[in-house]
């Protein structure tokens, strides 16, 4: 028979593959370990060896996924809401040590990705309900494009090898911290990005972006206001640089209900990374 055993050193849980073996002399079992597995939360399946899948192993990896997946939730949830009370008091300081603090402890992708994201989406859902002012969004946004050029700046000295990237925003839309989340992630997966947010004139985006030659376009909206540009932009770069693929995304995109953007096109908001793993099993 096959198990996990658990056992807690320094306060913290590190799993074993055990398997229990009956010895006839002796006429007993005993236990050997077949395999160390690591740590309890970063367990999986395809470490443990075919033979040894037993039920019991499979059920124990399951309940642990969940229980570790709830733990970084919560984690990342206590990190965004540090990160965004540091930026609406304008501390770039403290704002960069919990982005550092979330890269550490929950690796580079959903530091970006669950954290800097759901702390922006705090401040904006403040504004909207009336809770700060215009100037303390504005504030908190700027503290938090500062420290992501910073973290974005470390990175663009690693080889690119993968495809070229255009980001931007309609016409009309200043918001484009979303960008240089997006940047960041490209630029920590390889890909050589071209950021030229915010706004642009659509045939000075077109042209750029046209002769560049961007194997794929996000176009990233938070106003709703600015619907009607993104639309035109997107219709644009189909026509005139029909190789490129085109993603949209961002608070606003969300209020879009007539279908005006190409099916597949529309990144939700929760759907960021799977977007990006999509983008390079395409490339």
């Amino acid at each position: 028979m096959t198990f996990i055993r658990v056992k807690t050193i320094r306060g913290r849980d590190y799993a074993y593959l055990v398997e229990s073996r009956w010895d006839p002399a002796r006429k007993t079992s005993h236990q050997g370990v077949v395999k160390y597995l690591g740590s309890v939360e970063g367990v999986r399946l395809e470490d443990v060896p075919a033979e040894h899948r037993s039920a019991g192993v499979e059920a124990f990896i399951l309940q642990h996924s969940k229980d570790a997946e709830a733990r970084r939730e919560r984690v990342a949830s206590g990190l965004a809401d540090r990160l965004s009370r540091a930026l609406l008091g304008g501390d770039r300081k403290a704002a960069a040590a919990v982005v550092r603090e979330a890269v550490a402890s929950l690796g580079f992708e959903p530091a970006y990705a669950d954290v800097v994201r759901a702390a922006m989406y705090r401040v904006g859902d403040l504004w909207k309900a009336g809770e700060i002012s215009v100037s303390r969004e504005h504030l908190a946004s700027n503290v938090m494009g500062q420290v992501l050029d910073e973290l974005n700046a470390g990175i663009r000295a690693r080889p690119r090898t993968r495809g070229a990237v255009a980001l931007c925003t309609p016409m009309g839309e200043q918001h484009n911290l979303a960008t240089k989340v997006l940047e960041g992630l490209l630029a920590n997966r390889g890909h050589r990005t071209f950021n030229i947010s915010a706004s642009a004139p659509t045939d000075a985006i077109v042209d750029f972006i046209a002769g560049r030659r961007a194997d794929t376009v996000f176009v990233s909206l938070t106003i709703p206001e600015y619907l009607p540009n993104a639309k035109r932009l997107v219709k644009a770069l189909r026509e005139k640089a029909p190789k490129a693929r085109v993603l949209v995304g961002g608070q606003a995109v969300r209020e879009d209900t007539d279908g005006a953007f190409p099916p597949g096109s529309v990144v939700p908001p929760d759907r960021t990374l799977a977007a990006l793993d999509a983008l390079e099993k395409s490339g």
